[in-house]
């Protein structure tokens, strides 16, 4: 209830197989932080976050999402800020089925050696819906990207020696609320190595 947000909401360490269902994070420094190396892995199915700092910090765990919805504010109307989901660490998984990361600065930012896996996720009026760096492996599917947040906007980004991103049928729109064409679709660069294939890129 705090008018900036503070603390942590969840904390798991070295629980393996948690699983959470329908539970609502709102207003944390950070929603929910797993952690505990591997092989500890969490569950979250169905779960709302909205206006953390950062909803879900994948600290070298391993973490399913199934279903689940991450706002950066409460607002859909934006200004986006802050971070959907920030996974680092070699032990660090990510796999996401279906759901909605909306209105976030960052909706996912992958480093440090980790893996993730997204299907079917859908990706509205963040600044940067996936940011990638360094040793990291990412394989995305039949995910969709729209409504960019301005000019600026980065829908991928994957970037640094060791990033290697494969890219399945998902689909880019660069169109902003009003349907005016702007953004990046994707940015490759600094010997990164991206596969894409079978995508709709469109409006930027």
């Amino acid at each position: 209830q705090s008018t900036l947000p503070l603390a942590t909401g969840i904390s798991l360490s070295a629980g393996n197989f948690s699983i959470l269902t329908n539970v609502r994070m709102v207003n944390f420094l950070i929603g929910a932080h797993c952690s505990g190396g591997a092989p500890n892995s969490y569950g979250f199915n169905d779960c709302l976050f909205v206006n953390n700092s950062t909803a879900l910090f994948n600290d070298n765990s391993f973490i399913e999402c199934n279903s689940c919805t991450f706002f950066g504010i409460a607002s859909l109307g934006g200004p986006a800020t802050n971070i959907g989901i920030n996974v680092t660490g070699s032990s660090a998984r990510l796999v996401i089925g279906g759901g909605v990361l909306g209105v976030c600065d960052t909706a996912i930012n992958i480093a440090g050696n980790a893996t993730a896996t997204m299907s079917s996720v859908n990706f509205r009026g963040n600044a940067f819906d996936i940011i990638q760096t360094g040793s990291s492996s990412v394989v995305i599917t039949g995910c969709s990207f729209e409504l960019t947040d301005s000019a600026s906007d980065i829908d991928i980004h994957i970037n640094g020696v060791g990033a290697v991103a494969e890219i399945i049928g998902c689909e880019f729109s660069g169109k902003d609320v009003t349907g005016t064409p702007g953004g990046i679709g994707l940015l490759v660069n600094d010997n990164a190595f991206v596969s894409i294939s079978g995508c709709s890129i469109h409006d930027y």
